[in-house]
């Protein structure tokens, strides 16, 4: 019967081997180079054998290295820990872990155990009470996410309290596991591009650990499956744009808190679409689109 513990060395050590099979093996995945490193991460080394305590580090411009990214649900009731003005002064001199959410929790966990020192969360990087650094920082999700060595998607969990490394409910035989595309973290809108745009992904949802990048995928204890490159590079019109009402479409059955959310959450992959096509977007449509795509 298939184990409902997920965070067992033996799961972490899986993990790790992907992500070195991906490195040495991939073509279509980018290497282990250290990548620009987002305006703020987390630094994860141990600052005290007493209390489990990480800090906020500011980084220069230009300044590389290598970070996991975690994708996640806040949940309704938001974040009762996040980075604000009054708040970043004490970040950047220790944060307690276990003051911290759950499901951020098992997080910095996963990326110890990856053998990573930096973290990026939204939720104690980008400023929650500036309009101006989180308008800025949402211009940098595109690159936040690619650079990423990977992003850890805690799939399962509904709110950031959850969490995501409990075991998981067993049944007559074996536990429930549901795809993808039917998790929690896929009913989001501002999780849609993470996952898009991601290179490598570790999911944390209903069942074991799962792995998937440009090139394939693997569950811990299965084989691997062969995985469709997430990519329009080599697209020509209007296979792109189809490409694009695809997404458009599943973005559009998600969920979001805040109306004015709908087009930002969209954003990151609006910009990589951009950036290979040079067409002009207008609120969810392409120039070169028009006007058979308002024919519906």
């Amino acid at each position: 019967m298939a184990s409902p513990q997920v965070a067992t060395e033996e799961a972490f050590a899986s993990a790790r081997n992907w992500i070195k099979e991906c490195f040495q093996t991939h073509s279509n995945c980018p290497k282990a180079t250290n990548g620009v490193l987002p305006t703020r991460v987390l630094d994860l080394t141990m600052l005290s054998e007493l209390l489990d305590m990480i800090q906020l580090k500011e980084t220069t411009q230009g300044e590389t290295g290598q970070y996991v990214a975690l994708s996640y649900c806040w949940g309704p009731d938001g974040q009762a820990k996040t980075l604000t003005h009054a708040t970043i002064r004490e970040f950047k001199n220790a944060i307690v872990v276990r003051e911290l959410p759950q499901t951020l929790r098992d997080a910095i966990l996963v990326t110890r155990k990856l053998g990573i020192r930096y973290l990026w969360i939204d939720a104690l990087c980008i400023i929650q009470d500036s309009d101006s650094d989180k308008a800025r920082e949402l211009t940098q999700m595109p690159s936040i996410y690619k650079n990423a060595l990977l992003t850890i998607s805690a799939a399962i969990a509904e709110d950031c309290e959850k969490g995501f490394l409990h075991d998981r409910p067993q049944i007559d035989r074996g536990f429930k596991i549901k795809d993808y595309d039917e998790e929690v973290i896929e009913s989001r809108g501002w999780t849609f591009q993470e996952a898009w745009l991601a290179p490598r992904l570790l999911i944390y949802g209903t069942g074991q650990v799962t792995w998937r990048c440009l090139s394939c995928s693997h569950t811990h204890g299965l084989q691997e499956e062969a995985s469709e490159k997430r990519t329009f590079e080599n697209a020509n019109y209007p296979l792109w744009l189809e490409g694009w009402l695809i997404i458009a479409s599943h973005y559009s059955r998600r969920q979001v808190s805040f109306k004015t959310d709908r087009l930002p959450a969209l954003s990151a992959i609006a910009s990589e679409f951009y950036r290979l096509h040079f067409d002009q977007y207008l609120a969810g449509l392409w120039r070169r689109s028009l006007p058979w795509a308002l024919l519906w």
